[in-house]
């Protein structure tokens, strides 16, 4: 007999021989994790040895490791011991050439592509980060720039900021580059004193000294710190000073040194070694010294060997200290007034006079009466939350200054200068009063643990340089 087909059934039909059923409640989960365990076990593997499938001799050192982890973490690796065009996916040995200084990190490197944690100081930072980009462990990079930048402030003994700032440069870490390269030229006094100083390439130091916002106490202690760079790239063979001194001091601005600077830089070993490269530099800015500025050529003031860095003697500039930040009251002025010579010559004895006007903790506006063709009208008293800072000219005489304000803040204890705000203006008889607002957000200052204030101090120095 046939078989029979029953009829399909359409959709509303098995619903009427199948009466909705009630949907099941859903019952509650809760979460148990035993993650913390489970890396500890994970992370065993690395020390046991234990199913390891390849061993990888680091200097003196040997590691029995597992591929599954290094593939895991590292795009290199991945490479490296997956495609057979590499000769290594063929070895059961490897033998990987490492700096010295990365050798000694490599066993907390592999430890990070096993369990995602790892312990890191000012001095092994740099190499950690130098494995990561080399094996293109990206998580760790990450970890390592963000270190890195939490820890950028540090005294003249254990800053890292020069070496950091060209394996960022050289890697194209772009965010850490710009922040170890506003740390180093911000903070130069700091960064010259330390042993990292001597760590630069010779094109980045050649870049570095071009540029005029430079916050330094006086050309001569740059001068200086150049000259010890140079000792130490020499060696104890000072046979290659001479070449170096051709490509460094076109970019010393001579000029910018007092006499006595000069006269001290006269009877160092370089200047009487080396007086074909010297003679002519010292001769001439001693030179610059004897015109006042009105006598010297214009073309000459053009030149960026006569233009200021940002020095911080006393000539150029002057401190404002704002104490005790978290109890004073709203809206309160500080002043400060001071002087700052019209040029770096000896020869212009004139001074300009200033007068600062802050307000660290907002403005008010008292209230007015407003007149117009229509009516008078009062305006009501205003409080504004920014931070000011005014800056007016003693009289009317006509000043072509560049303005750097210089904002401390502190990391860890360390004192740095944390931001600069710099603006040129033309000060005249009609245009007395520069005004800047918010150079600091006012919300950062309010913070019970900001960065800007030391020992519940907002300190500033103000940097003026003629033009």
């Amino acid at each position: 007999m046939d078989d029979i087909i029953p009829p399909l059934k359409m959709a509303s039909e098995e619903e009427e021989d199948h009466p909705e059923e009630e949907e099941e409640e859903t019952v509650p989960k809760e979460l148990i994790d035993n993650s913390p365990a489970f890396l500890c076990s994970v992370s065993n593997l690395l020390v046991t040895s234990q199913f390891s499938d390849i061993t990888l001799k680091v200097g003196n050192r040997v590691f029995q490791v597992h591929k599954l982890f290094l593939v895991n973490a590292s795009d290199v690796f991945r490479v490296m011991l997956t495609h057979d065009n590499w000769v290594e996916a063929q070895q059961k040995v490897i033998e990987l050439k490492e700096d010295p200084k990365c050798e000694a990190v490599f066993a907390e490197f592999l430890h990070y592509m096993y369990s995602g944690q790892i312990y890191m100081n000012m001095e092994t930072v740099l190499p950690i980060l130098v494995l990561a980009d080399k094996y293109n462990v990206t998580n760790l990079k990450d970890l390592c720039v963000n270190f890195m930048t939490q820890h950028l402030a540090a005294d003249s003994n254990s800053t890292h900021a020069v070496s950091w700032f060209q394996q960022a440069h050289m890697f194209h870490h772009k965010n850490l580059e710009e922040k170890c390269h506003k740390f180093i030229v911000w903070n130069m006094e700091t960064v010259i004193k330390s042993p990292d100083w001597l760590n630069w390439g010779k094109k980045p130091l050649l870049t570095l000294l071009q540029s005029s916002d430079i916050v330094i106490q006086d050309e001569f202690s740059l001068y200086v710190a150049v000259e010890a760079w140079i000792r130490e790239e020499c060696g104890p063979n000072l046979g290659r000073a001479k070449d170096l001194l051709t490509e460094f001091l076109p970019h010393i601005r001579f000029p910018m040194m007092t006499p006595q600077q000069l006269l001290q830089l006269e009877s160092t070993q370089f200047a009487q070694q080396y007086p074909d490269l010297y003679t002519n530099e010292i001769s001439e800015a001693f030179r610059y010294h004897a015109l006042p500025r009105s006598d010297r050529p214009h073309n000459q003031l053009q030149h960026i060997k006569y233009g200021c860095r940002n020095y911080t003697d006393n000539q150029f500039s002057a401190g404002l200290v704002t104490e005790d930040y978290s109890s004073m009251p709203t809206c309160e002025l500080r002043t400060l007034e001071f002087e700052t010579k019209k040029s770096n010559s000896n020869a212009d004895v004139d001074k300009w006079g200033w007068v600062v006007e802050f307000y660290p903790k907002g403005v008010r506006w008292e209230g007015c009466y407003m007149h117009s063709w229509v009516r008078m009208q009062f305006v009501e008293p205003k409080e504004s939350c920014e931070v000011r800072f005014i800056l007016r000219s003693t009289d009317a005489e006509t000043r072509n200054v560049e303005v750097a304000i210089l904002i401390c803040g502190h990391q860890r204890g360390v004192e740095y200068v944390e931001q600069v705000v710099q603006r040129r203006f033309l000060f005249n008889a009609e245009n007395r009063i520069m005004l800047l607002n918010n150079i600091i957000p006012i919300q950062e200052l309010s913070s019970p643990d900001s960065h800007y204030l030391v020992n519940d101090s907002l300190k500033l120095q103000i940097v003026l340089k003629p033009h």
